[in-house]
């Protein structure tokens, strides 16, 4: 049983009994509007990335980033972090408190365009139109990842009121013959820094 997205003081526990298994508050089904309310692997947004990793570790993980290249962020990366992703990565703004403005939780499978990726993709985004069935949802088809050569990626995204988002998706890195599943959150502020202009593959 996987738990990908957790929603924070849980009360009342519910499981979904699919392959990939999210567990909120009872609460949660009928407004999800704070995006600091959900965790990954017990991280949110908001917090300080100081609680969970030590100042040598974020330096010894950090991960270089052409999207935060001039930005007041910064990413680092840890593989094996907790029991269900094989890669966490916490995006921080620069300074003592490294407040996480964004975070990710990332699933590897070997091959690009793995058919298992997909599968899970439409699991998980069946439970989250349930969970999220109050914010705008939506199927952004398949488009150029604007990293590396031939790469690209399927994304689904959940935006919240403040213009924060949840979103889901399969990555395909065509050069290392890889895909990766990533669940991602990510507030308003960090949204502005990644967003770019979409491109159909």
């Amino acid at each position: 049983m996987q738990i990908l997205l957790r929603m924070k003081h849980i009360k009342n526990k519910m499981k979904l009994l699919l392959a990939i298994v999210i567990i909120f508050s009872f609460q949660s089904w009928t407004k999800a509007d704070d995006i600091k309310e959900f965790e990954i692997e017990g991280i949110s947004i908001g917090d300080s990335a100081l609680n969970f990793f030590s100042e040598k570790e974020i330096i010894d993980n950090l991960s270089i980033s052409k999207t935060l290249k001039g930005s007041n962020f910064k990413r680092a990366c840890f593989n094996n972090f907790g029991n269900l992703y094989d890669r966490i990565c916490v995006e921080f703004k620069i300074g003592n408190e490294k407040t996480i403005h964004g975070l990710q939780g990332q699933i590897r499978y070997k091959k690009v365009n793995n058919p298992i990726c997909k599968k899970k993709l439409k699991e998980i985004d069946k439970e989250f139109s349930i969970v999220f069935n109050n914010l705008e949802r939506k199927e952004w088809g398949l488009l150029k990842l604007h990293v590396g050569k031939d790469n690209s990626y399927l994304p689904i995204t959940y935006s919240f009121p403040d213009n924060s988002r949840s979103q889901i998706g399969c990555y395909y890195f065509t050069q290392q013959n890889s895909t990766i599943l990533k669940v991602l959150l990510y507030d308003h502020e960090f949204r502005k820094i990644i967003s770019k202009k979409t491109e159909k593959k």
